[in-house]
């Protein structure tokens, strides 16, 4: 059974294992100068074979040639054969050739010309790796163009751009502390902030100076949204000088355009306040924490109001692409629900902000890890937000982002398929542009690519995760609370 591996070997291979290394340099068949060997090398000056090599330098680290003794008067012919019969003629005839006492290094010299050869041998290999690394291919033409499609398809497709952060609003805000008033009324102290407008504040406002002129007052709507007397009093604290300067009518029109922007988005005007409901801006009351894998009926009902638009945007961008529009009917939707929530938690994962340790949802409602959690996706939540805390190193660009979501999108194991082969091809295309694109962005990140695959396989266990999620969201929240699409896309 071996005799076929045998002749297929290469010959040098053959010789190299029966013969030994032999260097370049070397002629063939080239003799040992001390005793008439295969030479193996040029040593201590001296092209010598192996055996010469070592006991020369045996001789002279251990210091043995005053041992040495012959029994012949000095005249010992050294060959191959007798070479080991007489040590003090083979001594003798290496000094004779020329090999050099100098060059042979005691212990200590020995080991430290070895590490300085292990540490040049791993310079030249972390050289070679870095300059490998540079030279990788970059994105050919055809690979630029889609590149550049798929992430046109994104960025229209995606909600607020990159002026997410401007844009978003937090779910809840932080109540200010409790105080006598709130203790006093309990109603306040447990009640959700009104839109209700109180009555107008009259200020007294300062006439120009004349001999004729008198205090008037001036009427100014002080606060479009009013929690109790005690919030007031919190943002006068929290605003120092303006809390000591109030009377001013310029100043307290300032304090109420501050307080407006504490409580309201900040694309929201003063004057489009007054018809506007808290949920529409984020402002729902604090939500206690639900017991178990409850869901919290008030929040799902928030997150039920964005996602519509959420899943319509995903739809949008698959139909953006030329090589999803071409596969069947059928393998479109099957892809589609495959791959709805997997995108979205991308999208969300990207906009992960480690200052406020939020995620922002379609692009507008910034949201923490518990409020998501209780608006029931419970443990899928702790994937998604684990997730973009571990994106927020990658330093994504909206172009990686988006071919993610075209890898995403064109994953040919879903269940149901029928051009597996086509869609494995189109996910393929995508794949090489990928990786060309990554290394045209050269990241810092040690193994940046391999590491970034491993996201997909994180974004499918979620995509799994919130199946059986779904099944007991469904049981948890009233059916009318769930828009149609939201049904369309996650019911088997």
């Amino acid at each position: 059974m071996s005799e076929p591996a045998d002749k297929c070997s290469p010959r040098w291979k053959d010789e190299a294992i029966q013969n030994g290394y032999i260097p370049s340099y070397l002629d063939k068949d080239e003799l040992c100068v001390v005793c008439g060997d295969k030479a193996t090398g040029y040593h201590y000056r001296c092209i010598t074979c192996e055996g010469c090599k070592g006991f020369f330098r045996r001789t002279i680290q251990k210091n043995l040639n005053p041992t040495y003794a012959c029994k012949y008067e000095g005249k010992c012919v050294i060959d191959k054969v007798t070479r080991n019969q007489c040590q003090e003629c083979r001594f003798k005839k290496c000094i004779a050739v020329g090999m050099a006492t100098d060059l042979v290094l005691d212990d200590s010299k020995r080991l430290a010309k070895r590490k300085l050869i292990e540490e040049n041998r791993e310079r030249r290999r972390r050289e070679e790796l870095q300059k490998t690394a540079w030279d990788r291919l970059e994105p050919t033409q055809e690979e630029w163009d889609l590149i550049r499609l798929v992430t046109e398809a994104h960025m229209v497709t995606n909600a607020q751009g990159n002026h997410w952060k401007q844009k978003r609003r937090f779910l809840v805000r932080r109540r200010p502390p409790a105080c006598f008033h709130c203790v006093d009324n309990p109603a306040l102290a447990n009640s959700p902030p009104t839109p209700t407008a109180p009555p107008p504040l009259s200020l007294p406002h300062r006439a120009p100076v004349s001999s004729t002129s008198t205090a008037t007052t001036a009427t100014v709507p002080l606060f479009p949204v009013l929690i109790c007397p005690c919030v007031f009093l919190y943002l006068l604290v929290e605003w120092g000088e303006l809390a000591g300067r109030w009377r001013k009518v310029e100043e307290a029109m300032l304090l109420n355009e501050i307080t407006c922007n504490l409580f309201y988005t900040s694309d929201q005007s003063a004057a489009g306040v007054k018809d506007t409901k808290p949920e529409d801006v984020g402002q729902a009351p604090m939500l206690n924490a639900p017991e178990g894998n409850k869901v919290d009926i008030e929040a799902f009902s928030q997150f039920t109001k964005i996602i519509t638009p959420a899943i319509t945007r995903v739809v949008d961008f698959a139909k953006k692409l030329p090589m999803f529009c071409e596969l069947p009917c059928e393998d479109q939707i099957i892809l589609l629900k495959g791959c709805c929530m997997e995108i979205m938690s991308l999208r969300a994962a990207v906009r992960y902000d480690p200052e406020s340790e939020t995620l922002t949802l379609n692009g507008e409602m910034a949201v923490t890890r518990g409020q998501l959690k209780n608006g029931g996706l419970g443990v899928v939540s702790d994937a998604i937000f684990d997730l973009g805390v571990s994106l927020s190193n990658f330093d994504l660009d909206d172009s990686e982002v988006a071919l993610l979501q075209a890898v995403i999108l064109l994953s040919s194991d879903r269940p149901g398929l029928t051009s597996v082969e086509r869609i494995e091809r189109c996910q393929e295309e995508f794949l090489l542009a990928f990786e060309h694109y990554i290394n045209y962005r050269k990241h810092k990140v040690s193994h940046f690519w391999p590491k970034l695959l491993m996201k997909v396989t994180d974004l499918r266990m979620i995509g799994t995760c919130h199946a059986s999620r779904f099944l007991h969201m469904k049981v948890e929240c009233p059916t009318e609370l769930f828009p149609p699409l939201f049904l369309e896309v996650f019911e088997d």
